[in-house]
């Protein structure tokens, strides 16, 4: 792995203690003159733990000061859960930390199959906190609009970008989509919305994998975003040749907390047999 900040790799630390195979991806975020590059995820599959393993588990959300109640919540619901996810953010000189709990086989198990298979449902749960000040939190739900068409899921958009003042930023989504459409059919894209209580947030993210397109294929969006959000070339090619051969993996967008439009591109994932 690529050399990572010290608060990623003390995370990372706490997560190889476990001593379960791990996964990463990578993204970066993108708002106005504001490039924050080199982000990490990492998570783990709940099925690989076993149950002398799951006081560890509880015991790093412990460690990175995770709120009381988001912690009551994580520890009533990650047994459902086929994945759990832990990543950071640095954002205006404070450290956010984030964790997340997947639903995907809950979905699949539950209702994919089903009259209701086509309803919204949750399928990820975002505890989002400030490390300095655990007041500042935020609970977010992925709500999952399964087996979208393309033109469904442009539809959609209208829920996060108004028409007028994000064109641009719409024709970037809609690209992608037209991109990853040539390669899969429209159900192998995932189209979740994201909310988040007592915030405005309210954005989408566009799950590409299927399509298994490389970065460097979409460069022309990638330089689009760089170009729309008043990004120095030099620094984004700088970012770019670094993982220009990776996969792309999904696009989130929209209105972020902080009420400003912003994009993040996900990339990447690999799994990482613990050990080596």
């Amino acid at each position: 792995m690529e050399q990572i900040d010290q608060t990623a790799r003390d995370l990372l630390e706490l997560i190889k203690g476990l001593n379960i195979d791990y996964a990463f991806e990578r993204s970066f975020k993108v708002a106005q003159k504001t490039l924050l590059p080199n982000r990490l995820l990492f998570g783990i599959y709940t099925n690989r733990i076993k149950k002398n393993q799951q006081k560890k588990l509880l015991g790093i959300c412990q460690q990175i000061n995770m709120p009381e109640d988001f912690f009551e919540v994580f520890e009533t619901n990650w047994h459902d859960s086929n994945a759990i996810g832990w990543a950071f953010e640095k954002a205006e000189d404070a450290i956010v930390y984030k964790v997340y709990l997947e639903f995907w086989e809950k979905w699949k198990r539950d209702v994919k199959d089903t009259p209701k298979g086509c309803d919204p449902f949750v399928v990820l749960l975002g505890f989002k906190w400030v490390a300095a000040d655990r007041a500042k939190r935020s609970l977010a739900r992925y709500t999952l609009h399964p087996l979208l068409t393309y033109e469904g899921m442009l539809e959609r958009l209208s829920t996060a970008y108004d028409n007028d003042r994000h064109r641009a930023l719409f024709e970037i989504v809609k690209d992608l989509l037209r991109f990853a459409s040539s390669k899969v059919a429209h159900d192998e894209i995932r189209y979740l919305e994201v909310a988040e209580e007592n915030t405005p947030r309210k954005s989408f993210d566009i799950n590409v994998y299927n399509a298994k397109l490389l970065l460097k294929q979409i460069y022309p969006l990638l330089q689009k975003i760089y170009q729309h959000y008043s990004i120095p070339a030099g620094d984004f090619h700088a970012l770019y040749n670094q993982f220009r051969t990776k996969a792309m993996g999904h696009l989130s967008g929209g209105i972020g907390r902080d009420g400003k439009d912003f994009l993040t591109v996900y990339y990447g994932l690999d799994d990482v047999e613990e050990g080596k």
